[in-house]
C-alpha cells in the first residue's frame, strides 16, 4: 500500500512541476512595441490560397514612433506607422499615413484593432508567441444580421454575420 501512496504523491508532485511551469509560461508579457521587433515572414491564406506576407516591425528616431510595414505578395507594399503613446497605456494607433488613423489595442499580448470600411466591418488580430506573430483578419458586413433579446429588462443584442477569415503564422527572419 505505501507503494502506491508514493507512486500517487510523485505523480501530483510531477504535475505540480509541470502546471507551475505552463503557468509561468502564459503570465510572461512581452513590452510591446519594443519586444516585437523584428522582420517576420510567412504565408497569408486567403481561403483557398495563400501569398507571400511580410511584417516588418522597427524602431523610428522618434521615441513614440515605430514601423509598421507590411508586404502582401511581391507588390502591395504598406508603408504604416505604429504611434505609441507616452506611458504605460494599452492604446495604440496605426497610421496609414494617408489620413487613415486606426485605434489599436494591446491586450493580454494581442494587438486588436476594429473598424469599418465601405460598409465592411473588419477586426484585426496581431498575437506573438515565442518568435512567431500569428495574424487575423475576420470580416463581414457592417449590416446587423439579426437581432434578439429586447424583452422585458433583457437587452437587445445586434447580431453580425462573419463572412471571412484571413490567417498568417509569421515567423521572426531578424
Amino acid at each position: 500500500m505505501n507503494k502506491i501512496a508514493v507512486l500517487f504523491l510523485l505523480i501530483f508532485v510531477l504535475s505540480c512541476n509541470v502546471n507551475k511551469e505552463v503557468f509561468n509560461q502564459e503570465i510572461k508579457n512581452d513590452i510591446f512595441p519594443q519586444d516585437w521587433i523584428g522582420l517576420y515572414e510567412g504565408l497569408l491564406d486567403i481561403g483557398a490560397r495563400q501569398i507571400p506576407m511580410q511584417l516588418n516591425i522597427d524602431k523610428t528616431d522618434v521615441d513614440t514612433l515605430y514601423k509598421w510595414q507590411i508586404k502582401y505578395g511581391e507588390d502591395d507594399f504598406r508603408d504604416y506607422r505604429l504611434i505609441a503613446p507616452k506611458g504605460e497605456t494599452q492604446e495604440f494607433k496605426i497610421d496609414e499615413k494617408n489620413s487613415i488613423i486606426l485605434d489599436a489595442f494591446y491586450v493580454k499580448g494581442k494587438l486588436m484593432s476594429e473598424f469599418a470600411v465601405q460598409g465592411n466591418k473588419v477586426m484585426a488580430i496581431y498575437e506573438k508567441k515565442g518568435e512567431e506573430l500569428v495574424f487575423e483578419i475576420i470580416f463581414g458586413k457592417e449590416e446587423v444580421d439579426n437581432i434578439t433579446g429586447g424583452l422585458d429588462s433583457i437587452p437587445q443584442v445586434n447580431n453580425y454575420k462573419i463572412q471571412g477569415m484571413q490567417r498568417a503564422e509569421l515567423v521572426r527572419k531578424k
